[in-house]
């Protein structure tokens, strides 16, 4: 299983564009084979900071995602609202808590 958290700051003022992308990408996100979890938070603190929890099946699945036209337009269209470049942390699971991705 692959998982990551993707980080994506917003510039001031482009917060409520880049959730609205995020919102669309989600949809072809969940059609995506392998795709076992995909979540989007938003900092209570800082409205333009998101961040998104991912889980694949495998690497493939997860290289499917990366090669999507979805994830390849998504990045196109927020090149000029966020403030920094995406920016990917691959996990692993040092404690779970309560039902899991697959529970």
């Amino acid at each position: 299983m692959i998982l990551l958290l993707a980080m994506l700051k917003a510039k001031k003022g482009q917060a409520q564009e880049v959730l609205e992308a995020l919102r669309a990408f989600s949809d072809a996100v969940k059609s995506e084979p392998g795709t076992l979890a995909w979540r989007l938070y938003q900092s209570l603190t800082e409205p333009e900071q998101f961040f998104a929890f991912e889980a694949y099946k495998d690497q493939e699945a997860f290289e499917a995602h990366a090669r999507s036209g979805a994830f390849q337009s998504l990045v196109t269209s927020l090149a000029d609202r966020l403030e920094v470049p995406l920016e990917v942390t691959f996990l692993n699971e040092a404690v779970a808590v309560g039902q899991g991705i697959n529970g």
